[in-house]
């Protein structure tokens, strides 16, 4: 299903050296102010970030004509660079980010988790590694409801047919619907995203264009761009 090919959409900073940002990463700092828009350098400058595109509570969905469709009512508040993007819990689940932004941005720490009686899950939250640069204009995603997840970023094991690089988590998304969250490194949250039940199955729910505030059916499509459902 997922057959179109995309190269790596991050860069990790570790100590094995799997992948190496061009600029050390203690000169790619988020804002201590906990905004994480910004990424300041030693020298005191700082990166703008396009965090234009606020997050919208969304009825029924006023996209394009080809995903047009009365009823699905879902939720977005997701007003930075770093967006959930895309939702999956129809069999192969996952939950998709982007950074909608033109600057790279710190995502280290971040938790990305499902919803627990309305509030998020951090406790269960899938924790980016430390050291994470989410380039402008690419995706991450955590392949979810696995049986043994394994921690970290991975870039071999992910879904089968999708690019990498993802992250694995044992949670799930319900097929009936459900919110799902990403926080930042201070635990502030800043994002929330509803996964609606009028979703079919074999289809998933995301941003068509990616990064703005159009809610649509969608293709399943983690790490590479949202196109709309052809199901409809």
């Amino acid at each position: 299903m997922y057959a179109r090919a995309r190269s790596l959409a991050l860069v990790v900073l570790t100590s094995s050296g799997c992948l190496v940002f061009d600029e050390p990463l203690s000169d790619r700092n988020i804002d201590p102010d906990g905004d994480a828009g910004s990424m300041q350098g030693t020298d005191g400058s700082t990166d703008a970030v396009d965090g234009s595109t606020a997050g919208v509570d969304a009825g029924t969905d006023s996209g394009p004509a080809s995903c047009v469709v009365a009823s699905i009512v879902s939720y977005d508040d997701c007003a930075g660079p770093i967006v959930i993007n895309e939702v999956d819990g129809s069999g192969n689940d996952f939950i998709e980010i982007y950074n909608r932004s033109d600057a790279d941005v710190n995502i280290s720490n971040y938790v990305i988790t499902d919803d627990n009686a309305g509030t998020p899950a951090v406790a269960e939250g899938v924790v980016v590694p430390v050291g994470t640069v989410l380039e402008a204009h690419r995706y991450l995603y955590v392949w979810s409801n696995l049986s043994a997840p394994q921690p970290g970023i991975r870039t071999t094991d992910c879904l089968p047919g999708a690019p990498p690089p993802c992250m694995h988590s044992g949670w799930g998304i319900s097929a009936s619907g459900e919110r799902v969250y990403m926080l930042d490194d201070a635990l502030n949250l800043i994002c929330t995203f509803q996964y609606p039940s009028a979703v079919f199955g074999g289809e998933s729910f995301g941003r068509v264009v990616d990064g703005t505030a159009t809610l649509c059916p969608t293709t399943p499509s983690p790490g590479e761009a949202n196109t709309a459902s052809t199901m409809r």
